[in-house]
């Protein structure tokens, strides 16, 4: 592979593990140039920010492509029908607020077991100054705690502390304010 397709391969912005094959492979000297490499660029661009779809069957797709395609002039149109039928999309439409999605998800996947016994006991103390002090702020605070141990029960199901906070949102919800 020449230098200049080389560097052009590094500032791709195209899957990592593409690129990582392109580099180790021997014989891609033999299909890839510039031109092939710009479309190839420019259709996981075009993918990518219409959709969400699995990396390395698009990769997959795009490798078979370029070793099938003998005339790489109708490699976009080629390439493109065969992503357009064969790769699994979600458009990125369909999801409500797709970006406020993705942060939850990170969010989420951040939370450990471990903070279900710091969250009922916060949530105990919440409650025990929401009866003394009957503050709207105490009670959404309660609340926001009992949603976040909701989701932490449902990414832990069998944690010992679930029927606790049962009971203790059953006590929320008939608290007297």
């Amino acid at each position: 592979m020449d230098k200049e397709v080389k560097n052009q391969l590094e500032e791709a912005e195209i899957p990592n593990i593409l690129k990582d094959y392109f580099i180790r492979n021997s014989h891609i000297h033999l299909y890839l140039n510039k031109l092939l490499l710009n479309e190839i660029e420019e259709t996981y661009i075009e993918y990518d920010s219409l959709y969400e779809f699995d990396d390395a069957e698009f990769c997959s797709y795009v490798i078979t492509g370029v070793k099938k395609q003998e005339k790489h002039q109708y490699f976009y149109h080629y390439l493109k029908k065969i992503l357009d039928s064969n790769l699994k999309l979600i458009p990125k439409s369909r999801i409500s607020d797709y970006q406020k999605l993705t942060k939850l998800g990170k969010n989420i996947s951040k939370l450990q077991e471990d903070e279900i016994l710091i969250a009922l006991k916060n949530l105990l103390i919440t409650m025990q100054d929401l009866k003394v002090s009957k503050e709207q702020e105490k009670l959404l605070h309660a609340y926001k705690l009992t949603g976040a141990l909701q989701v932490l029960f449902t990414l832990y199901p069998d944690n010992v502390h679930k029927k606790d906070f049962e009971q203790t949102f059953h006590s929320l919800v008939n608290i007297d304010l």
